[in-house]
């Protein structure tokens, strides 16, 4: 697959309907009373949109019949002839490129300022491995037209290709004998490739402070990569905000995109295009990174800054800017699925794709052997709502050095051996007979296209070996606080006893964050906490700490942290709620909360609630030798004439578990009971009341259980009931 011809089609053409496009284009084609030539470059410019170089040369080649110096015919057929060369035998190859050559030369003595006609040509040079000439071609035209963002795209994609294939001493000379800017940065660049970190942070603090790159955006951009190569990658991302905050044109944008655009999906790519003003472009940036950021209250993004990690390792790993043809292709089949965003790789093979949306697998194995292809397979365990991803690259033996690819199946049996604990399949596939073996390579091929396409959809962060996991137990318990608002509490409890032991006293880095369904900020909280052994807040171990949010009835990403400063453990999650809608005048029930404690109001820093004391329960553990307790607001009771309300409150406990018998043989044991329930009635003066729930589980069996509470008024009949599970020991 030849993708290096993207500057000539455009972001937005690239993703159209191309169905519909090619419909309305051959209606109109039927309309004698319209010209044709511009059809005809439309349709060609289409084809050349899907790769389809033969079918579009056949479009260009009309108009060239009818206006032999016509330029986009000149323009589009140089490109057809040098892209077709790409997968054309040795001796047409030549004979493609030099045709091309000629058109573009053409082209340039008729009109040198037509598209990036001197990208073009740049691009036909580095085809031909003359990589200083093809810079020279593309700065060239970048003089002409320093904000075209084809010829600054090309640029710098010319320049890392030039990086990528010239010898470093070779390299060095050219670029130091150059008064170019550009020249300049890509000695930067170099300098930071090969591990000169001062010298690279030199040359960038020189570009940015005499303003010499017609954007700024790459220089922020390869500090970044500086400082995560380094050692303060949280620093960096300092400086991608900067680029982000002057960000003001679709070239910057465009360039700030480039760095992202592999881990997109089709519909991000869609909104990206449909921005076109600075704005748009911001929230764009900030909402895809925190629609990915695992704890968004915290001051650093932790995918951003592992992104940058993950791409300056595949740009030292996984550089591959070579021709990927179709006779290299271990998929002769073309079995495998790919989205459209594939279309926009040019710098690195297949490794590279899944690396920097999935980071480190979690097992790699190669098979070894004379007459084997080279092979790698990568395993990622299931986990963060993924399935078990099982990726095979080979290098065909018609494929180039690094031009790993994607195959469903490892090509030769005997490679086999060596992912035979992956999975069962591979077992089943080792003992079988032909017949057996062909059905098992169709399952496993199914199923790795499946994953092939969910991996190329989607990315997921991953946490460095240093990181490890701390437990957090977390609830969510919301009450009416008027009627356009709820009252969010978003209680989070964690082990410290470890902690405290190491230094008598731990500091933590505890948030909550709250974003709609546009990952727009609605709330963010963030505390550091100071915990020593009598803190009020400590139960059990652990310390329990709440965030009141007050929040609108509607949907929203809700995401939480905790990070004890000074250790590597760190805990967090993210996910999705609905706020329940507590207004009206029908009778309900506030969700119901777990607590340790509910008791007379003191000075301790626990939340208060109607006077009483309260802390949280969020483990929903509960020991048999103290009481349950809980918490339930209730909303909309009716009064009577006296202004008086009455309802009745009827407490269950179940077991989900099923029902136990204890004793030794307990078989032959008295049967426990696994259902209990009180009801008990009530008068207030109010519409709003509240219960507190205290039940002595002493003699209830340990295990799994529900709590309901049912309220019913009986003014009017009404009734709601609310429901939590917990866990007795």
């Amino acid at each position: 697959m030849a993708v290096s011809a993207h500057s000539a089609v455009s972001l937005r053409d690239r993703f159209q309907d191309h169905a519909r496009a090619e419909a309305e284009l051959k209606r109109a084609l039927q309309d004698s009373a319209q010209d044709p030539l511009p059809l005809w470059l439309a349709m060609g410019r289409l084809k050349l949109s899907q790769n389809l170089y033969s079918d579009a040369q056949d479009w260009f080649e009309k108009v060239k019949e009818r206006e032999p110096e016509h330029p986009g015919a000149l323009y589009y057929l140089g490109i057809c002839h040098r892209e077709i060369g790409t997968f054309s035998a040795f001796f047409m190859r030549a004979n493609q490129w030099n045709i091309a050559e000629s058109l573009f030369s053409r082209l340039i003595e008729i009109d040198s300022t037509y598209e990036d006609v001197h990208f073009q040509m740049a691009q036909l040079q580095r085809y031909r491995k003359k990589y200083a000439e093809s810079l020279e071609w593309v700065l060239r035209g970048l003089r002409g037209k320093p904000r075209r963002i084809s010829i600054n795209l090309g640029m710098h994609g010319l320049f890392r290709s030039f990086l990528l294939n010239v010898q470093t001493e070779r390299a060095l000379l050219w670029l130091k004998s150059r008064n170019d800017p550009e020249a300049l940065f890509y000695l930067g660049e170099l300098e930071r490739q090969r591990g000169n970190y001062t010298r690279a942070d030199s040359i960038y603090n020189r570009l940015l402070e005499q303003n010499l790159l017609s954007s700024d955006m790459p220089v922020h951009l390869a500090r970044f990569r500086l400082q995560v190569q380094g050692s303060d990658p949280l620093a960096g991302e300092a400086d991608y905000w900067r680029a982000v905050e002057k960000m003001d044109d679709s070239l910057e944008a465009r360039l700030l995109f480039e760095d992202l655009k592999l881990i997109c999906t089709e519909n991000e790519i869609t909104e990206f295009i449909n921005c076109s003003t600075p704005s748009q472009w911001d929230h764009f940036f900030k909402t895809f990174w925190t629609r990915r950021d695992p704890m968004p209250a915290r001051p650093a993004n932790l995918r951003l800054v592992e992104h940058y990690r993950r791409l300056v390792y595949v740009e030292e790993n996984y550089r591959y800017d070579g021709f990927r043809t179709w006779n290299a292709n271990p998929d002769q089949q073309e079995f495998l699925q790919f989205p459209r965003v594939i279309l926009l790789n040019h710098e690195f093979n297949d490794k590279g794709l899944i690396y920097l949306r999935h980071g480190e697998p979690d097992d790699k194995a190669t098979a070894l052997g004379a007459t084997l292809a080279y092979n790698e397979s990568w395993q990622y365990s299931e986990r963060d709502g993924f399935p078990k991803m099982i990726f095979h690259f080979e290098i065909d033996e018609d494929g180039l050095a690094g031009d790993w690819r994607l195959t469903p199946m490892l090509s030769d049996s005997s490679a086999i051996d060596a992912v035979v604990l992956w999975d069962p399949a591979y077992a089943r596939y080792l003992r079988g007979n032909m017949t057996v073996r062909n059905r098992v390579a169709n399952e496993i091929a199914h199923v790795s296209r499946d994953r092939v396409s969910l991996a190329m959809e989607t990315d997921r962060h991953s946490w460095s070996g240093e990181v490890e996991p701390l437990p957090v137990d977390f609830s969510i318990a919301n009450f009416y606080q008027n009627r356009s608002t709820n009252l969010c509490e978003v209680s989070l409890a964690f082990p410290v006893d470890e902690m405290l032991e190491e230094s008598g006293v731990s500091r933590v880095d505890i948030g909550v964050a709250v974003h709609d369904m546009n990952w727009r900020e609605r709330e963010i909280k963030r505390e550091i906490l100071q915990i020593d052994p009598e803190h009020s807040q400590k139960v059990d171990g652990e310390f329990v700490h709440t965030f009141r949010l007050f929040l609108r009835s509607e949907p929203y990403y809700l995401a939480f942290h905790v990070d004890p400063l000074n250790s590597p453990e760190l805990g967090g999650s993210k996910l999705r709620l609905t706020l329940p809608n507590f207004s009206g005048r029908r009778l309900l029930c506030s969700d119901i909360q777990l607590a340790h404690r509910i008791e007379a109001r003191d000075s301790s820093q626990t939340i208060s609630k109607n006077n009483m004391q309260f802390l949280a329960n969020p483990s929903g553990r509960v020991s048999r030798a103290r009481p349950l307790l809980a918490y339930l607001e209730i909303y909309h009771l009716t009064r009577d004439e006296r202004g008086r309300s009455s309802y009745r409150v009827t407490t269950t406990l179940e077991d989900l578990e099923g029902t136990k018998r204890g004793g030794f043989l307990g078989l032959f044991g008295r049967k426990k009971s696994a259902r209990i329930s009180t009801a008990s009635e009530r008068n207030g003066f109010s519409t709003g009341e509240n219960e507190v729930v205290r039940l002595d589980l002493s003699k209830i069996e340990s295990g799994r259980k529900r709590l309901t509470i049912e309220v019913t008024d009986l003014l009017n009949g009404d009734s709601d009931l609310a429901e939590i599970e917990c866990i007795l020991e």
